[in-house]
């Protein structure tokens, strides 16, 4: 098995968020393949770092997450258990050999002259073979050969030693109870659902692994660029404050006004250690999902270099959205399988109520002579031959039981087929919330970029009224907060929207395809 990857980056604009019929992906790039394979060796995470940065792109972080995620790892061994349990199953229809061999020897007085001997003296040796196999409909053919030799002392055997050849063709046929393909297979019926439902798992830990990752990703580059703002912010109060120094020195300014900006360069130096004590914990958590190793790359910075692209194009249509995910989303495959697998149960309990009737059909071949060789001559040459045809039939009275496990099996599979229906509804509420939220977000967005264009506006223009008498510190600082929360609430709209798109491609089942990952199906069997 192998876990294929591929890489897209998008440069699209956002055309419009309205209904539509279609769902467009990035354009595919860098291949990358992923053995699925349980293994517990961990690959190596191979970042790319210097000696003080570790640079990390999101597709990057991507792969070295479902290389090394340990939930993955373990989901693995999941799926490899299922795959042996399919073998397992399929172990029924295996070909099965006996053997049989025993010895004696005995002494006996007799009590008449028919025995041949004052005291009787016997010596036996048997063996046999027996080849068996389970038929597809719950019958059992069986083929017995035999060789036996017999010595005595008797006066009256015509042959001593005597040997002795049989061969025996069976066959024992279920007629009402065990009878059919689906009630003989139900172990590897339920052996493959069980595999394809632990395909399913561990398809569902993958998007989940994604998402986490996209979500890490996205809240580090967020807590970076809040980083940013504030030391952006830190640099506008300085200039102020060193403004109003040349100013305060040559006497066309209060001193007061000092006061001000060295408040606000105080109050933003606290920004900066709150955001970066933010940007270490974004980073670690990032690190975690990753599972790197514990070493230098943890004291490093870590760098994500791929930018929250807005503009990226996603036609959506509620509906269509709603059809691909009923379509695609893992949790009702594994929905449907899990009733499948109730139906598998309902089927067979329901099979035993029947009663047992067993056909016994039975053809035997015999030789005897005075060596082996004439033996089995006679018995090949089916010179004696005899066969049986027989009935056997069982009726349980009450049958309290088999009738007690048919309708507990029944009630399992309405409540099977409930929860299925459970599931769709919610996953069309996930749908519906999913599209929401990502119209907001792209809405939000354009309302952030424009709050940020009018705040830079605004104090540029106070910055004139300053310079010219209009104004005040206090009232230029607070523009300054102003504009620096407009870009705050500008770096959460973008990156909240990648956020947002990642779970909306969750949402209609087509994230996998959406970074390019494909994960193999299990193999027939």
């Amino acid at each position: 098995m192998s876990l294929t990857l591929t890489r897209a980056s998008a440069s699209h604009r956002l055309v419009a968020l309205a209904l539509a019929a279609s769902v467009v992906f990035p354009a595919a790039a860098e291949q990358i393949e992923l053995s699925s394979q349980p293994d517990t060796d961990l690959p190596p995470t191979e970042l790319r770092s210097d000696d003080a940065k570790v640079y990390l792109r999101l597709d990057e972080a991507i792969e070295i997450a479902l290389r090394r995620n340990l939930a993955l790892i373990a989901q693995r061994f999941d799926r490899a258990q299922a795959e042996k349990g399919v073998q397992q199953a399929a172990g029924i229809f295996d070909f099965n050999i006996a053997g049989d061999f025993f010895a004696r020897d005995s002494t006996f007085p007799t009590a008449s002259q028919l025995d041949g001997a004052t005291v009787r003296e016997d010596a036996e040796q048997n063996y046999a073979v027996t080849l068996s196999q389970l038929t597809p409909f719950g019958g059992t053919a069986s083929l017995e050969l035999s060789n036996g030799r017999f010595e005595s002392n008797s006066t009256f055997l015509d042959l001593n030693p005597e040997y002795s050849s049989g061969s025996t063709l069976a066959f024992r046929q279920p007629l009402l109870r065990d009878f059919g393909a689906d009630v003989t297979r139900r172990g590897l019926l339920l052996a493959r659902t069980d595999r394809a439902i632990s395909a399913e798992t561990f398809e569902q830990q993958v998007i989940g692994t994604v998402q986490e990752v996209e979500n890490a990703y996205w809240s580090l580059v967020q807590a970076r660029k809040q980083l940013d703002v504030s030391t952006q912010s830190l640099q506008l109060a300085q200039e102020l404050h060193e403004r109003n120094r040349i100013r305060v020195d040559v006497g066309t300014l209060a001193p007061f006004e000092l006061v001000q900006s060295e408040a606000g360069i105080a109050r933003r130096e606290g920004d900066i250690i709150r955001d970066k004590a933010a940007v270490g914990d974004a980073a670690d958590a990032l690190l975690q999902l990753l599972n790197v190793d514990a070493g230098s790359a943890w004291d490093l910075e870590v760098v994500p270099e791929t930018e929250p692209d807005p503009d990226e194009k996603v036609d959506l249509s509620v509906q269509e959205a709603i059809d691909t995910a009923l379509e695609n989303r893992s949790e009702l495959r594994r929905g449907k399988l899990e009733v499948d697998r109730l139906g598998i149960e309902s089927h067979y309990f329901r099979n035993q109520k029947k009663p047992q009737v067993d056909l016994d059909l039975r053809y035997s071949s015999s030789g005897i002579g005075s060596s082996y060789g004439n033996a089995n001559s006679d018995t090949l040459g089916l010179d004696f031959t005899g066969w049986r045809v027989g009935v056997s039939v069982a009726i349980p009275l009450q049958n309290r039981t088999a009738r007690a496990q048919s309708a507990i099996a029944d009630l399992a599979l309405d409540q099977g087929n409930v929860r299925l229906t459970q599931t769709e509804q919610e996953v069309v509420t996930d749908v519906r919330s999913a599209v929401r939220q990502l119209e907001a977000a792209a809405r939000q967005v354009d309302a952030a970029r424009a709050s940020r264009v009018a705040q830079e506006k605004s104090l540029e223009a106070e910055r004139k009224r300053f310079e010219n008498g209009m104004s005040t510190s206090f009232q230029v600082l607070q523009i300054q907060d102003d504009l620096s929360l407009a870009q705050s609430e500008e770096v959460s709209a973008v990156t909240n929207y990648r956020i947002r798109l990642a779970d909306y491609y969750r949402a209609i089942g087509r994230l996998l395809d959406k970074e390019g990952i494909e994960i193999d199906k299990d193999t027939e069997g």
